[in-house]
């Protein structure tokens, strides 16, 4: 396994996720793409409507997870393995699906959230749209 995507969304998961990441990369010697994506096109807060302040809040916040992805993959190159960590705009699921084909990934590491069964069906699930989207093995880390 040469190649590990680990889409990271920072929730109460993201833990168990990095440490099942880094036991799969020292085990197989992988090379290991930590990412953070951000859909802004959906988000309500914009860079491109609102007072000063909520576009001025909008770009810490993402300031804030370019550093948090990056202090995460620093903690596993740390640890010898090779990291490379984004912060990426675009649709979640499309994204990590795209990645993960340009770089030829063996597996995708994703957690899963607990959705009640109405936003299940009404905006479907990030994990199973990978699960379902991908070419390479993906495993669901559960809360």
């Amino acid at each position: 396994m040469k190649t590990i995507i680990g889409p990271l969304d920072f929730s109460s998961t993201t833990q168990k996720q990095l440490d099942i990441i880094e036991q799969m990369a020292l085990a197989f010697k992988s090379k290991v793409f930590l990412m953070h994506i951000e859909n802004l096109s959906k988000e309500p807060a914009d860079f491109s409507a609102g007072p000063d302040t909520v576009r001025k809040r909008a770009a810490r916040e993402i300031s804030d997870k370019c550093h948090e992805i990056h202090k995460k993959g620093e903690v596993l190159q740390a640890k010898g393995i090779d990291v490379t960590s984004l912060l990426i705009e675009g649709d979640i699921a499309e994204t990590i699906l795209d990645h993960a084909a340009k770089k030829d990934a063996d597996m995708i590491i994703v957690g899963t959230h607990r959705k009640n069964i109405v936003s299940k069906a009404l905006l479907g699930s990030i994990s199973e749209k990978v699960l379902n989207g991908s070419s390479c093995p993906v495993l669901l880390i559960k809360p």
